[in-house]
């Protein structure tokens, strides 16, 4: 994936997602993002959003994200060639 180290993984639709926070920023917030992969491709990254205060809060939303993202995708149907482009 990348240099960083995910704080926590998950398998979800065959879909693997590796979320990981960055540490506080000066008001103690935490940042963070979580990375879509679908095969050996990444295919979406995303941000945290909201003000979390603890690294379990912060994994929490991004790994609902992550999956609301995934089950959005999943029900669209997907045809011709409007496929991921390289990230």
């Amino acid at each position: 994936m990348d240099s960083h180290h995910a704080a926590h993984r998950f398998i979800y639709e065959g879909w693997r997602v590796a979320v990981h926070l960055d540490g506080t920023d000066a008001q103690g917030d935490i940042a963070g993002w979580a990375e879509l992969r679908l095969g050996d491709a990444s295919r979406s990254r995303i941000a945290l959003a909201g003000h979390h205060r603890d690294g379990a809060s912060a994994i929490g939303a991004l790994a609902k994200v992550a999956r609301a993202y995934i089950d959005d995708w999943r029900s669209r149907p997907h045809t011709g060639d409007t496929g991921f482009m390289s990230l």
